[in-house]
């Protein structure tokens, strides 16, 4: 063992340095009969460092300020799905089985939703209450027949997505009522309302529903809503 030690010592003279870890920078000992080129030499490895295996410790996640990494410097394809966090969609309740027939704008029953927005497009939208019952908006001619020949009646409705209070999309509904057609009744599937909001600021917000006969047409048309319920999610 003293043989060992002694060789070491000697060794140690010899070349009079030792070196760090991490970047194999050299430390002049005492003996060190290059004191210059050691010191250059570790100059010049901490001027190439990159912290790369062997240029220096990796940096870790406190070491990065925040919002140092701009968009410029992520390369493109590098964030992938898995690493996205998961869009939070907000569904309403149903609006179960609800007529309308009023020209005064009104909510659709429980088509609500909160949702809190980060100031991105949001995609609001009807969907079907579930698998179990049919569903669809429809219109219909409540009165009963002209009694005149090939006589016609239109009648119009209006469906609304709303936010904070404002109507942000408006879809209007058609149909013609004939002399031998009372009780005629038209229905458009759940899904042919959707809306793209690129008006909602970052913040908390509620969308909604909302229908109305348009006074235009027909007084005797009813809106009918069935197992409709309304989404919103951020894009």
């Amino acid at each position: 063992m003293r043989n060992i030690s002694f060789f070491l010592l000697i060794l140690l003279l010899l070349v009079g340095f030792t070196t760090t870890s991490n970047m194999g920078l050299k430390i002049p000992s005492p003996g060190d009969t290059d004191y210059p080129t050691s010191i250059s030499d570790s100059f010049t490895s901490i001027d190439q460092h990159d912290h790369t295996s062997g240029k220096g410790v990796q940096i870790p996640a406190g070491g990065i300020a925040d919002n140092a990494i701009g968009t410029a410097k992520i390369s493109n394809g590098s964030i992938t799905q898995a690493k996205l966090a998961a869009k939070t969609v907000q569904i309403s309740g149903n609006c179960g089985s609800s007529n309308y027939s009023s020209t005064t704008e009104a909510d659709i029953p429980n088509l609500s939703v909160n949702i809190t927005t980060t100031g991105r497009p949001v995609v609001v939208g009807m969907m079907a209450r579930d698998g179990a019952a049919a569903s669809y908006i429809a219109m219909q001619y409540g009165g009963s027949s002209f009694g005149q020949p090939f006589a016609e009646s239109p009648f119009y409705g209006v469906i609304y997505f709303d936010l904070d209070g404002s109507n942000i999309a408006k879809y209007m509904l058609s149909q013609t009522a004939t002399s031998t057609n009372a009780g005629q009744e038209r229905g458009w599937p759940s899904s042919s309302f959707s809306y793209v909001d690129t008006s909602a600021a970052a913040g908390n917000h509620t969308y909604k529903a909302r229908w109305a006969l348009d006074p235009a047409g027909n007084a005797n048309a009813i809106l009918q809503c069935w197992a409709v319920r309304l989404f919103a999610y951020e894009l």
